[in-house]
This record gives C-alpha cells, sequence and structure tokens, in this order.
C-alpha cells in the first residue's frame, strides 16, 4: 500500500494543473498510506490472535483493550517478581501500543476526511506540498513507518512478556 501511496502522491503533483486530478489522486495518497499503517497494525493483532477480526474505528481501542492491557499485567507481574527488566520493556510496549492506537485514530480521521468530504479539497500548502485539511501528505506518508516502529516495540515487549 505504501508504495500505491508514493506513486498517488507523486501523480497528485504532476496533475497540479488539473484541480480535479490532483484533488483525487491527492486524497488517494491519503488514504494508502492509512491503510498500509492498518493493515500493519491489523497484521499484528491477527499474530497475538489469529482469530481477530476487528473494524478500522475499532482498531485503536482494541490494541489498548488487548494488547496495552496485557502487557500491563504482564508489567505488574514482572514488579511483584523484582524483574526491572521485564517490567521496562513492558512499559515500553504499553506506551507504543497507545502511541500506535492514537496514530490509527488520526489516520483514520484524515482517512474518513478523503473518503467522504470531496468538498475539502487537497491543497498545495506553504511549502509546496499536499496537505488535507491541517494535515501535510509527509506527515501522512510517514504513517506506515511509525507503525512499524510502534509495532516492533509492542511485539517486542509482548515476546518477553510471553517467554517467546
Amino acid at each position: 500500500m505504501e508504495v500505491v501511496g508514493n506513486h498517488l502522491e507523486a501523480e497528485a503533483a504532476r496533475r497540479e494543473a488539473n484541480l480535479n486530478e490532483f484533488d483525487l489522486f491527492g486524497r488517494s495518497a491519503f488514504n494508502r498510506y492509512y491503510y498500509a499503517a492498518f493493515l500493519l497494525a491489523r497484521e499484528m493483532m491477527r499474530k497475538f490472535n489469529p482469530n481477530w477480526r476487528g473494524s478500522h474505528q475499532g482498531l485503536p481501542d482494541n490494541i489498548v483493550t488487548s494488547t496495552a492491557k496485557v502487557l500491563k499485567e504482564a508489567k505488574r507481574r514482572a514488579r511483584k517478581v523484582g524483574d526491572k527488566g521485564l517490567e521496562d520493556k513492558c512499559g515500553v510496549g504499553v506506551y507504543h501500543s497507545h502511541e500506535l492506537a492514537e496514530l490509527l485514530r488520526n489516520a483514520y480521521a484524515i482517512r474518513t476526511l478523503a473518503d467522504y468530504e470531496p468538498e475539502q479539497l487537497i491543497q498545495r500548502n506553504d511549502k509546496g506540498g499536499i496537505s488535507l485539511g491541517l494535515i501535510r501528505i509527509s506527515s501522512a506518508k510517514h504513517w506506515p513507518s511509525q507503525a512499524r516502529r510502534h509495532i516492533g516495540e509492542i511485539e517486542e515487549a509482548w515476546r518477553a512478556a510471553n517467554g517467546i
């Protein structure tokens, strides 16, 4: 999805003279960057629970109520037995669970704007980049890499908490 977002972003820039095409390709790029981050998070959830089936809107809360909850409990147990290393690792996992959830909430809001609010046009921002509302596409482009970083920390804590 990320490569598609990059292509759509470049295509939007090439079509700047045609405002309709600029808008269509630009909003589609935001959409693909969101889906790239979403699919990464969904894959993580399915690693932890192969039967997990959730929604776009519900995924952030699922991450907090399941993943962060399990890691908080593991952190509590580690503290109880004096395993400072595991306690710290689980704390980092909890933090990144909340960060991933917030990233997905924000990205979902922009994806929804891109998909369902066509009157909100894609704009050229003051630095020559593409924006939708207050969000620059240069920020959206980083959603997948930020999701990967958060997921990496969460999975590391999960493995440590589960002795894997």
